[in-house]
């Protein structure tokens, strides 16, 4: 927490900002007055706007899944050797991801704003198809300087470049073409994220968060890549997979090993050897504090003391992972937890104890993922 109040990770935060600004404008300059100096006459100054939008977008989803790959984030951690400068991003990732969060989301809007008031009314109100294939690069990817063309993704576009009739209403534009229609599905995608995230809902609908959330992370990136393969004013390759695929792999490897945890160890390597509960309100588990001793992964797991993990209970909720900070030694044979009864599912997991004491049944399985 120290470090969190030392003002390093402010310092980080702003340096993100002003980096992913400087990013995006450069962008709009390359991509607007030097690859397409024809897009503003015919899109306006929107244009410029939008293509700046789209790349700090995909910039922010990068760090997004960056702040999500936590293996990745451990080994980093052990490499910094305590230099606070280092350790500020590391310690802080969940504050970055939610500032990550806004950010794309203010990105996403001006991206969008900038298209509704300039590409959207240029394309309906271009003479014909001819007029929009000078322009767009897609039509014209051998005479476009710096336009990829190593890459086909043809089969993507829609409808097809170049193009042979123009969009003339808003619904053609937004329903009828990939950029359209993705733009759309990614909007509804965000706000489904951004409403389910909120601390009250997500506080009373925990279930409905942790499945939107999870299914954002896939859909999220598939979506912003389809959006960009039309390639009308861009690189001719959709950015987010410049500016997220490496994040993205990691996190994905961060998954397998969870995966691979839990598949090899629950119920088996790992387990409660352990369990003691002081009860709460009323003898029950409302308010109660539960002491676990469980034992470790033998394999794919390292932690230093003041690490947390992920706990899943398999029997309650298969997919929820809950981190608790890990109360145990390096050297200690186990590894501890103490948990405190405020939420659905820690008062289950103190009920859980609670009955194996008064009936003799078994303690509950669980699946370690971390630290």
């Amino acid at each position: 927490a120290s470090l969190l109040d030392s003002g390093s990770l402010l310092k980080w935060k702003v340096l993100l900002n002003v980096l992913i600004l400087c990013i995006g404008l450069a962008y709009a300059f390359k991509v607007v007055l030097s690859m397409y100096p024809d897009a503003i006459e015919v899109f306006g100054w929107p244009v410029f706007f939008a293509r700046m939008g789209g790349m700090m977008a995909a910039c922010w989803t990068g760090i997004l899944y960056w702040t999500m790959a936590r293996e990745f984030l451990s080994g980093l951690y052990r490499c910094t050797r305590g230099r606070s400068v280092l350790v500020a991003p590391l310690d802080g990732h969940k504050d970055l991801h939610i500032m990550s969060g806004m950010a794309l989301c203010a990105t996403a809007v001006e991206h969008t704003v900038a298209h509704m008031i300039g590409t959207v009314p240029g394309i309906m109100k271009a003479e014909d198809a001819s007029k929009l294939n000078e322009v767009v690069g897609c039509a014209n990817k051998n005479t476009t300087s710096g336009y990829i063309t190593g890459a086909d993704l043809s089969f993507l576009q829609w409808p097809s470049c170049p193009f042979e009739t123009v969009p003339r209403t808003i619904e053609e534009v937004l329903f009828k073409t990939v950029p359209g229609l993705t733009g759309v599905l990614l909007l509804v995608l965000l706000y489904a994220i951004y409403y389910t995230g909120r601390d009250e809902r997500r506080k009373k609908h925990f279930d409905l968060f942790w499945y939107v959330h999870n299914v954002g992370i896939i859909l999220w990136p598939v979506l912003l890549f389809i959006h960009g393969t039309n390639g009308w004013i861009g690189v001719g390759f959709p950015l987010v997979a410049f500016t997220a695929f490496l994040p993205i792999a990691l996190y994905a490897w961060n998954r397998v090993c969870r995966g691979l945890r839990y598949y090899l160890f629950v119920g088996k390597a790992v387990k409660i050897i352990h369990a003691r509960v002081r009860p709460g309100k009323g003898g029950g588990p409302d308010g109660a504090l539960t002491y676990l001793r469980i034992s470790p992964p033998p394999y794919l797991w390292n932690f230093k003391p003041g690490m947390y993990a992920f706990i899943c209970m398999p029997q309650y909720a298969p997919l929820q992972w809950h981190p608790f900070t890990i109360c145990s030694g390096k050297d200690d044979p186990t590894v501890d937890f103490l948990i405190a009864g405020v939420g659905d599912w820690t008062r289950e997991l103190a009920r859980c104890c609670l009955e194996t004491k008064e009936k003799n049944s078994p303690l509950p399985m669980v699946a370690l993922d971390g630290p």
